[in-house]
């Protein structure tokens, strides 16, 4: 059976929440993001956000108040919501997207834009008609028309779908997902491909230039995500 809590001192690096204050935290319900890449959405409202001193108490929001994560209502305390996901709460008319800070810490922004969201493509099948279905880095597929590239990502409006494809491409905006630069922002300045080993980008940013996997390189494009 699995648990619904695990230790706290073997929570993954990227929470951001105390590992001595309390022996135990909510373990997320498996879902549509890693563990290392989502929160169980009962911390993000009472931790990150305090909207909450208890579970009881977020508990009564979600079961009582308008709380969407990506459009779609959420009442389960133990739901993980991840890297890009955005969350509306209805009453008081703010919204939030979860993010990497420069710490490479799971964090919440407030939602500039908050019927969008970046997708990164993990993955992409040819179906019948020549289209593709495209598999996204928050779990979801979609159908579509048009040329999509792996590691490439997507402008999707929430409900709707594609607005525009973001490529990954020298000259990209990227966030840093994985590696020593987790939670970095930069632009490829090169992109380094190889035949017996995963391709790599240099990076550059404000203070640094740097070589790290491609698979870190999570493009981003102009949309304002934190400050």
């Amino acid at each position: 059976m699995v648990k619904n809590h695990l230790l706290r001192i073997a929570m993954p690096k990227t929470w951001q929440i105390s590992r001595k204050e309390y022996v135990f935290a909510a373990r997320p319900n498996s879902g549509s993001h890693s563990l290392e890449m989502g929160l169980p959405l009962s911390i993000i409202l009472r931790d990150l956000l305090n909207l909450g001193r208890n579970l009881r108490e977020i508990k009564y929001m979600l079961n009582n108040k308008e709380i969407l994560v990506d459009g779609k209502r959420q009442k389960e305390p133990n739901f993980i919501v991840g890297l890009m996901d955005v969350i509306h709460i209805a009453e008081i008319k703010k919204s939030y997207r979860v993010m990497l800070n420069e710490n490479g810490k799971l964090c919440v922004v407030d939602a500039y834009d908050h019927n969008l969201k970046i997708c990164r493509i993990t993955g992409k099948k040819t179906i019948k008609g020549n289209k593709q279905t495209l598999h996204f880095h928050d779990g979801k597929t979609m159908i579509v028309d048009g040329d999509y590239n792996v590691s490439d990502s997507v402008v999707m409006e929430v409900g709707k779908g594609i607005k525009k494809r973001l490529p990954l491409k020298e000259g990209a905006t990227i966030l840093l997902i994985g590696g020593k630069h987790i939670g970095e922002i930069g632009e490829i300045a090169k992109i380094v491909r190889y035949k017996a080993k995963d391709d790599e980008v240099v990076v550059k940013t404000k203070d640094d230039e740097f070589m790290t996997h491609k698979k870190y390189a999570f493009v981003i494009g102009e949309l304002k995500l934190r400050d």
